[in-house]
């Protein structure tokens, strides 16, 4: 039994792709934590797992995919038995906003937030159109609406959670504050990195595991800036590729140094500033670790070095997020006084 009170209308059924959109959650998890919080049925058809295969890649929302999904969703529409009245101008109207949206996709560059957020919105609308028809076939036509919404409500949320993706997923997963291997597994939806990255080869649990990634954050420091320096002797490869070259490794090197100085030396500057650059320091070496597990796979993918070093990575990215939102959540002296009075 839910411990959270049933809240489903019939009349207005909650809408997945508006509330994914509004959290910056992808499909599944917004659909999950709604049915969780008894927002939505178990006996959705939304919710139906074969709407969304999260294991594969999301498909290229080109002007001709798009096109082609307009296509389908008119020829569904023709297949279904006759809607009341205001039902069927209701979707008529639906239908023309579709293919507005799927034309103006051909007009130029699509911004895939709104463009693809909003196609989305409409698919949602559409599907439950169509299930209300009542019919077998309706069901299957819903079904297939649902899941152009779903891919396309995970485009638009993953484009803008990675549009600062410069190559390294620490850095996503320190903003985000979504696991390492999530983040990597959603880059690899979203088509920003290739199926044989090594750091898809990380397990989940090989991270919990590590012996660094619950260390007091002294400890933390102090042995994954051994760890670091270990390793430099064995680094390899171009030094100026953009992402995993000595030349990167050795500015972010230098970064992290600053930004460790800057936390031991005690200021006045406020507990919301050290905060800030504690969560710099993490976000620092989870981005040199991240880097060097990239140039070390080079020549060992499935190494147990490159394993340390992005589970290190994944457990820096995670402080970083947990700094930056203690950061964010303590007041200023200034705000502290205007709320005494």
């Amino acid at each position: 039994m839910s411990k959270h009170p049933k809240h489903v209308s019939v009349a207005e059924p909650t809408l997945i792709i508006s509330n994914a959109l509004h959290v910056g959650a992808t499909y599944r998890v917004a659909a999950d934590r709604l049915n969780a919080d008894g927002y939505l049925p178990d006996d959705d058809f939304r919710l139906a797992r074969d709407v969304q295969d999260i294991d594969r890649r999301l498909p290229d929302f080109n002007a001709a995919y798009l096109r082609d999904c307009h296509g389908h969703v008119m020829a569904l529409r023709d297949e279904l038995s006759p809607l009341g009245r205001s039902e069927t101008q209701t979707l008529t109207s639906l239908l023309a906003v579709h293919g507005k949206l799927v034309n103006a996709a051909g007009q130029g560059p699509l911004n895939q937030f709104e463009g693809l957020g909003g196609l989305a919105i409409v698919e949602e609308d559409i599907a439950l159109l169509f299930k209300k028809t009542g019919t077998e076939r309706a069901g299957a036509a819903a079904r297939a609406v649902i899941a152009y919404a779903a891919n396309a409500c995970d485009t638009a949320v993953l484009s803008r959670r990675h549009q600062e993706f410069d190559g390294l997923a620490g850095p996503v997963a320190a903003r985000s504050g979504l696991s390492f291997t999530r983040v990597v597994h959603d880059l690899w939806r979203h088509g920003s990195i290739k199926d044989d990255d090594p750091r898809r080869k990380l397990d989940p649990s090989r991270v919990k595991s590590h012996p660094l990634f619950d260390a007091p954050s002294g400890q933390f420091l102090e042995e994954a800036s051994a760890s670091m320096r270990d390793i430099m002797p064995e680094l390899t490869g171009a030094r100026d590729h953009p992402i995993w070259g000595r030349a990167i490794i050795e500015n972010d090197i230098g970064e992290f140094q600053a930004a460790a100085e800057q936390m031991r030396t005690r200021t006045n500057s406020g507990q919301k500033v050290q905060t800030k650059v504690h969560a710099r320091v993490m976000m620092a070496l989870a981005s040199m670790i991240e880097r060097a597990g990239l140039n070390v796979s080079q020549l060992a993918p499935a190494s147990g070095a490159t394993a340390s070093l992005f589970a290190i990575c994944a457990s820096a990215s995670a402080r970083s997020h947990v700094y930056q939102k203690r950061a964010r959540e303590q007041a200023s002296p200034t705000r502290q006084s205007s709320a005494r009075h």
